[in-house]
């Protein structure tokens, strides 16, 4: 048996596949003046569209999708869903919307109780889960990025990377 805690879950044991999909490309700053209110760019939401795609092509359906309340979030899980998930909205949690830790992934998977999660968000909070879950190193997550991370159990060191996207090696970017 492995010394560490860390072991690879087995096909009879329960895991959730946790996604952590960035938002896209938005403005600098809301129409509104704030930073809540920053919309999706043109290009932010085609790249949005176009990692969702790679995701759905290689069989990466979420069962839900939760998004941060601002503005941009809301945009990118939108678009995200028409492309996963026709027909079915995205959902809202409040603990997605900046200085997001551990204890709130773990509520929020908790909640859900799904196969497959997927959550739309910011940085620097993705970038540093994506790390904690998988027991460290440094993952940058770029704009219209994303992480599948597999857990037995939702806790910091226990995840193994299914993979990682980032927008700049996937064909059809425009810049």
């Amino acid at each position: 048996m492995p010394s560490s805690k860390k072991q690879q879950a087995g096909p009879k044991e329960s895991t959730v596949d946790i996604i952590f999909f960035r938002h896209g490309d938005a403005e600098d700053v809301g129409a509104d003046g704030t930073d809540s209110g920053r919309r999706i760019t043109p290009r932010g939401d085609e790249s949005n569209r176009r990692i969702a795609k790679q995701i759905r092509d290689a069989g990466h359906v979420p069962d839900r999708i939760v998004a941060s309340p601002l503005v941009r979030a809301q945009e990118t899980a939108r678009a995200v869903a028409e492309v996963l998930t026709p027909g079915r909205e995205h959902e809202t949690d409040e603990r997605l919307g900046g200085g997001t830790g551990v204890g709130d992934i773990q509520s929020i998977a908790d909640e859900r109780k799904v196969k497959t999660l997927m959550l739309v968000g910011h940085e620097p909070d993705f970038s540093s889960l994506t790390s904690r879950f998988i027991g460290g190193g440094h993952v940058v997550m770029k704009k219209s990025g994303a992480s599948c991370i597999r857990l037995a159990a939702v806790e910091p060191g226990m995840g193994d990377l299914q993979w990682l996207i980032n927008p700049a090696i996937i064909p059809g970017r425009s810049d």
